[in-house]
């Protein structure tokens, strides 16, 4: 099976990043490095946040399950996101949402209702 191993997120701010996704989603977030943070979704590294000067657009979506999308949305536009998609229907398979963290990457989101 090829699941994901680990996913990396660019930064403009480290620091802004790291309180965002903290507050949003509960992630442990560890300095590795000066340009590069760790993400501890689990007992082990998951991801990491690494410094860029701009965000640059990618056709790449990975998606974050979560068990309420309208409220995870709310939550980033109060910790200074924005809104790009609200919740809609991808039939049998679910809900999508899709939001730009503070620094302008997009996440996507995903729940099952």
């Amino acid at each position: 099976m090829h699941n994901i191993a680990h996913f990396e997120l660019p930064s403009t701010n480290l620091e802004i990043s790291k309180a965002f996704y903290q507050a949003l989603f509960g992630w442990k977030v560890e300095k590795f490095s000066d340009d590069y943070y760790l993400l501890l979704l689990s007992d082990t590294d998951s991801g990491g946040l690494f410094s860029v000067e701009t965000i640059q657009p990618s056709q790449i979506a990975i998606y974050f399950d979560t068990d309420d999308i309208p409220a995870t949305l709310a939550k980033a536009v109060e910790l200074g996101g924005k809104e790009l998609e609200a919740k809609r229907s991808i039939g049998d398979h679910g809900f999508i949402g899709a939001f730009s963290d503070p620094c302008g990457l997009r996440i996507d989101l995903w729940s099952k209702s």
